[in-house]
């Protein structure tokens, strides 16, 4: 006997307990077959049995959980289990690596599991085209690398030398290959900062051919 969206979806949420239900994500990646007038009326109908609490516009917390829910939200744009899929972004990033004192009341996440940009409380989700992972592909370290070059006139002169170590950590892992799973998301100033740091390192790179070709693309 075929299961009811109604069941699937319930089925999903008693499964992932603790976690986030971002409707219009889930809706484009996991109930495609389920329409999505459908979909809204089983989450009412999943808020009203206590299984789901609005939190902002389509983004709901799923049951209860040890984490307050800034934390929760943070978990979920930023992992999808242990795996990074998104990262902390803007002057919430400079702030977790020691270079602003002061912890933003705004944090930035940049994330590939969402759809669009929202606000959820204090946690500003913006949504990424490009892969954010750790390990063998190293494109959150590259990202990070990229914070920094465009943020750096707002990092105190006395966190100078600290965000200049990050950078050359970093960079080390730099390889070509990982610029193609980068979309551009910056201005170029940040990639032309980029192609000078791994130069004065002696690190080949294509970083500025990558930015043509992609920004080419963009535009055709």
């Amino acid at each position: 006997m075929r299961t009811t969206d109604t069941g699937i979806v319930r089925n999903y949420c008693e499964n992932n307990v603790g976690g986030v239900f971002d409707l219009n994500y889930l809706a484009n990646n996991i109930f495609k077959d389920i329409p999505h007038v459908n979909l809204r009326k089983i989450v009412t109908r999943l808020i009203d049995s206590g299984l789901l609490r609005q939190v902002s516009k389509g983004v709901y917390l799923i049951g209860e959980s040890e984490l307050s829910d800034e934390e929760r939200i943070i978990r979920h744009y930023t992992y999808d289990g242990d795996v990074r899929i998104g990262m902390a972004s803007g002057n919430y990033l400079m702030y977790l690596l020691g270079l602003l004192d002061i912890e933003p009341r705004i944090k930035e996440i940049r994330s590939t599991k969402t759809v669009g940009n929202k606000l959820v409380g204090n946690v500003q989700i913006i949504e990424s085209k490009s892969s954010i992972a750790e390990g063998g592909l190293h494109t959150y370290e590259i990202f990070v690398v990229m914070e920094i070059l465009y943020r750096h006139d707002e990092i105190p002169s006395c966190y100078a030398d600290k965000a200049f170590d990050i950078i050359q950590r970093n960079c080390r892992l730099y390889k070509d290959f990982i610029l193609k799973y980068m979309e551009i998301e910056y201005p170029r100033t940040a990639y032309i900062n980029l192609a000078n740091t791994l130069d004065s390192m002696e690190i080949s790179n294509r970083v500025m051919e990558y930015y043509v070709e992609k920004t080419t693309l963009h535009t055709v």
